[in-house]
């Protein structure tokens, strides 16, 4: 099975295509889309160049605020993390100022020694 079956359905093959070439580049000429063809008015451009202008000024902020948020929130996390060595010091202060059952027992027994020995003191005394 051929495709193409004799010589002149080669030129006709051809041909289409060098016209099709042709017209794809003449389109491509005719148009009014260059680049240095497009113009703006002076009050336009000047307000496009401001607005350009202020968007990088924008972004170069936008970056600029992001890295201190950054060091903000690393900031936070070791406020955390004092918080929490804060609070166990803390609570091992407390641990250790608060009197035991056995200290209490103990000055307890001890006080109720010396309230004994003074009554003795005192019923002997009469």
């Amino acid at each position: 099975m051929k495709l193409i079956k004799s010589n002149n359905e080669y030129k006709i093959i051809l041909l289409g295509v060098i016209i099709g070439l042709a017209v794809f580049i003449w389109l491509l000429i005719s148009t009014d889309a260059f680049a240095e063809d497009i113009c703006f008015a002076p009050d336009v451009a000047s307000k496009l160049v401001v607005e350009i202008e202020q968007c990088r000024n924008t972004t170069e902020q936008n970056t600029l605020l992001e890295q201190a948020l950054d060091k903000c929130n690393k900031q936070i996390e070791i406020c955390k993390e004092q918080k929490e060595q804060d609070n166990k010091a803390c609570d091992e202060m407390i641990k250790a100022v608060k009197p035991s059952f056995f200290s209490r027992a103990k000055d307890m027994l001890t006080g109720a020694g010396i309230a004994g020995i003074v009554i003795v003191i005192g019923v002997l005394a009469l």
